[in-house]
C-alpha cells in the first residue's frame, strides 16, 4: 500500500471515529456497557465476599434492607421522571421562564422528599421484627442498617436535578462515567471495611460514603459539562409548574408503585414466606439474569431521550421508524441472552458460589421466559409513558402489582421461588393489550403493523430457544465433567453461534435503516 493509500485510510478512520464520537446515543451506550461491564464484576465479586465475611443469614438482611431501600423511593412521587420528562420541552424555550420554574421547583420538592426519605426508613426499621419476622437479634441488625441507608437514599434525592438535566441534554455518557468510577470504589471500601471486622456495617457505611461522592460528582460534571444553569435556582418555587409536574408525576408513581410491586417485593415476600436463607438464594441465583436485564435494557434507556424529542417535534413517521428498528433489536438480544444464561447458569452459580447456592432447574427456564416478556412489553409501556398520554395504564398496572404479590403470597408457601417465578410471568403480559392500545391510538396512521412485530418476538424467542437446546446438549451428550468444563464448552460454543447471527442480524438492520 503506498503513502497517499495509507494516508487516505487514515483519513477515512478519522471521519469515521469522529462521527461515531459525535452520536451521542452512541457514545452514551458505549460508556453505559464500560459502566455495566464493572458492576457486573463488582456484582459477581461481591457475592463470595459477603458469604464470606457474613455467612448466609446476614447477607440475607443486608438483601431485604435494600429491597427496602428501594421502596423508599415511592416518597419520590414521580417527581423525578416528571422533571426529566418536562425538560426535555423546557431546555429550549427561547424565554427562559419556563426552564427556570421547572429547575427551581423540582430541586425544593426532591430536596423536601429527601428528608423524608431518611424519616421513613428510620421509622421502618423498628418494625423489622413484626413486619419480616425476624428474630430479636437480626431485628436490631436491620434497624441501624435501616438507619444509615435511609439517609444515603435521602442524599441522593440531592442530586436529582442535575441527573434529570444530564438525561434532558442526552449526556447519559456523563451519568456513566461517574457510575464507571464509583463501582469500583465502594467495593474496594466494602473490602477493606469487611476484612477491618466491621461486620454487616461495612455495605451501609461504604453506600452513604459513595452516596455523598456521587451526589457531589454530579453537579460538578452537570454544571462543568452540560452547562446545567445552577443560578435558575435561586428563584422560588412556581405553584402553577408544581401542578403540572404533579399531574404527569401522579402517573409515574402509580407505575413506580406497580414496576416496585412486580419486582422489589420478592426479597421481602421469600423472608416472610421462606426465610432468611432463601433470601440470600434470591439475591444470588437470579443474579446474571437481572443484570443482563439491565444491560438490554440500556439499548432503549438511551434512546428513549431522542424518541422523546421526535414526540416533542411530532415527527410520527420518523419516530415510528426508529421504533421498530429498534424493537427489533431488543427482540433478538433479548432472546438470545436469556436463552444463553437458562443454559450455562446452573455450572456458573455452583462454580462462583462454590456450591452453596442452589435453586430448582425449572427457575432458569421460568426466569429467562420472565425477563425477554418483560424486555418487550416495557418497549410499549415505557414508550406510553413518554407520550405524557398514559390513560389508564398506571391504574391498571397498580392492579397489576396487587394481582402480583397476591397470588405470589399464595403459591409460595407451596411450590418456593418457583411459584412467585409463575406468578409475575403470568402477572407481567397483563398490561399489554392496553399499551398495545395507547400505543396505536398515539402513532395513528403511523403505527407499525401488528404482525411485523409479531415476527420480531418469535425470532427473537425462536433465536433463544436455539441457543438453549444447543448449550443444554453439551452437559447430555458429556457427562461426568466438572462445572467449570460445562462452563467453558458452553461459553464457547454460545459464541461461536451467536458470532454468525449477531453479524446477520447488525447486517440485516443496517439495510434496512438504508432504506429508511
Amino acid at each position: 500500500m503506498t503513502e497517499s493509500s495509507h494516508a487516505t485510510a487514515f483519513r477515512a478512520g478519522r471521519r469515521i471515529l469522529a462521527r461515531c464520537l459525535n452520536s451521542r446515543y452512541i457514545v452514551s451506550l458505549g460508556m453505559g456497557y464500560a459502566q455495566m461491564a464493572v458492576m457486573i464484576a463488582v456484582s459477581l465479586a461481591q457475592v463470595p465476599l459477603f458469604l464470606f465475611y457474613l455467612g448466609k443469614s446476614q447477607f440475607g438482611i443486608w438483601a431485604l434492607a435494600t429491597q427496602v431501600s428501594i421502596w423508599m423511593q415511592l416518597v419520590d412521587g414521580g417527581m423525578t421522571g416528571a422533571l426529566a420528562r418536562n425538560l426535555i420541552d423546557y431546555r429550549n424555550d427561547k424565554t427562559g421562564n419556563e426552564l427556570q420554574k421547572c429547575l427551581a421547583t423540582g430541586a425544593r420538592v426532591l430536596c423536601i422528599q429527601g428528608f423524608l426519605v431518611f424519616a421513613f426508613a428510620s421509622l421502618l426499621g423498628f418494625f423489622g421484627k413484626s413486619v419480616f419476622g425476624l428474630s430479636s437479634l437480626d431485628a436490631l441488625t436491620f434497624q441501624k442498617v435501616m438507619a444509615v441507608l435511609g439517609i444515603s437514599t435521602g442524599i441522593g434525592f440531592a442530586g436529582k436535578v442535575a441527573q434529570s438535566w444530564l438525561y434532558s441534554c442526552q449526556r447519559l455518557d456523563l451519568a456513566n462515567l461517574i457510575g464507571f468510577i464509583l463501582a469500583p470504589l465502594e467495593f474496594a471500601l466494602v473490602w477493606i471495611l469487611l476484612h477491618q471486622n466491621v461486620g454487616i456495617m461495612s455495605l451501609a457505611w461504604a453506600r452513604l460514603s459513595i452516596a455523598v461522592l456521587g451526589v457531589s460528582i454530579t453537579w460538578w460534571t452537570s454544571v462543568r459539562w452540560a452547562a446545567f444553569p445552577w443560578r435558575q435556582l435561586a428563584s422560588g418555587w412556581d405553584v402553577g409548574m408544581f401542578r403540572r409536574l404533579v399531574a404527569f408525576g401522579g402517573g409515574m408513581f402509580m407505575i413506580t408503585i406497580a414496576s416496585l410491586l412486580l419486582t422489589a417485593t420478592q426479597t421481602a415476600m421469600t423472608t416472610r414466606y421462606l426465610g432468611l436463607t432463601s433470601a440470600a438464594v434470591w439475591a444470588t441465583a437470579p443474579k446474571v439474569f437481572m443484570l443482563a436485564q439491565q444491560v438490554v435494557c440500556k439499548l432503549w434507556d438511551y434512546r428513549v431521550p431522542y424518541l422523546s424529542s421526535l414526540m416533542s417535534e411530532d415527527r410520527r413517521a420518523l419516530l415510528s421508524q426508529e421504533y421498530i428498528s429498534l424493537f427489533g433489536i431488543i427482540a433478538y438480544i433479548a432472546g438470545g441472552t436469556t436463552g444463553v444464561l437458562a443454559a450455562i447458569n446452573p455450572a456458573f452459580l455452583e462454580l462462583w458460589t462454590a456450591g452453596q447456592i442452589e435453586w430448582e432447574p425449572i427457575n432458569n427456564f421460568l426466569m429467562a421466559v420472565f425477563v425477554y416478556n418483560y424486555l418487550l412489553v416495557r418497549c410499549f409501556s415505557d414508550f406510553v409513558l413518554h407520550t405524557k398520554k398514559i390513560g389508564w395504564m398506571p391504574v391498571l398496572m397498580c392492579c397489576e402489582g396487587g394481582l402480583f404479590v397476591l397470588l405470589a403470597s399464595l403459591l409460595m408457601p407451596r411450590y418456593g421461588l418457583s411459584g412467585m417465578l409463575f406468578a409475575a410471568l403470568i402477572i407481567g403480559i397483563l398490561q399489554l393489550p392496553y399499551a398495545w392500545k395507547c400505543f396505536s391510538a398515539y402513532l395513528a396512521s403511523d403505527a407499525p403493523a401488528l404482525s411485523s412485530l409479531l415476527k420480531k418476538v418469535l425470532g427473537g424467542a425462536c433465536c433463544g430457544g436455539i441457543l438453549w437446546g444447543m448449550l443444554t446438549l453439551i452437559s447430555f451428550c458429556i457427562p461426568s465433567q466438572t462445572s467449570r468444563m460445562y462452563l467453558l464448552l458452553q461459553s464457547i460454543a454460545a459464541i461461536t453461534i451467536s458470532a454468525p447471527l449477531i453479524l446477520r442480524m447488525i447486517i440485516s438492520f443496517k439495510n434496512n435503516k438504508q432504506r429508511l
